[in-house]
Formats: structure tokens, C-alpha cells, sequence
């Protein structure tokens, strides 16, 4: 019986350390575009080398799904998928059936902003991480 009760308080401690450390938690992405590997030591930017210096960072970056493409590349960080796999594959379209070029600066058109996967925010809100 003792060794239950004793269990029993250190699921509840480490259930509740659990809880405090995920809710200070928070992540920062930075992206950014057109910017070649070799600015951050080439110009002044100090903010930039305060988080490159003091932050956790991809040593290698990322490898582009599509190179000179920004939204799909953001929308296979969030979704874990290749492009023809979230089927977001420019950063802009023509419809000819709306007769309108939608693309990621259009936030009011949902059918644009909605991968056919879900983004990892979608994931986190579900978990209650967000």
C-alpha cells in the first residue's frame, strides 16, 4: 500500500513538472527570404547574430522542396510533406473558374491557406500545446 501511495506521488510531481515545462515552452521560426547563407557574416545585424549566437539552429538550414519558391517551403516546415503532397506548389495561382490570382497574400481566400495536410499549428491547438 505504501509503495502505491508513494507511486502516486511521483506521477502527480512529475505530471506537474511536465505541465510547467511545456507551457514556458515557446518556438520562433525565422524565415528568411532571398536571404543567401552568407549575409549574416557579411553585414551588421545585430539582432540577427544575437539569435544565430544565443538560439538553437538548423546547422545545415533546410533543403527547398521547390528553390526559389516561399510559401510551399514554409508549408513543408509546418507539414512534414513535399509539395505534391500538401498541394501547395507556387506562391501564387491563376483560377480560371474565379478568374483571380490567389496565392499566399490573399489571407482572406481560405481555399489558398489550406494545405490538404495539416500544418503543425492545427496539430499543436488539438494537443493543447498552443
Amino acid at each position: 500500500m505504501l509503495i502505491v501511495y508513494v507511486f502516486q506521488i511521483a506521477l502527480f510531481k512529475y505530471t506537474d513538472a511536465t505541465k510547467q515545462s511545456s507551457e514556458s515552452q515557446r518556438l520562433l521560426i525565422i524565415s528568411l527570404d532571398g536571404f543567401r547563407h552568407d549575409y549574416l557574416h557579411e553585414h551588421y545585424l545585430p539582432a540577427l547574430n544575437r539569435f544565430h549566437n544565443d538560439g538553437v539552429r538548423a546547422t545545415h538550414g533546410m533543403r527547398p522542396s521547390l528553390t526559389t519558391l516561399t510559401y510551399p517551403n514554409h508549408i513543408s516546415i509546418a507539414t512534414r510533406m513535399y509539395p505534391e503532397e500538401h498541394g501547395i506548389v507556387h506562391n501564387s495561382l491563376y483560377d480560371r473558374l474565379l478568374k483571380l490570382t490567389i496565392g499566399m497574400n490573399n489571407r482572406d481566400d481560405g481555399q489558398w491557406s489550406d494545405p490538404k495536410v495539416e500544418p503543425i499549428w492545427i496539430t499543436a491547438t488539438k494537443q493543447v500545446f498552443i
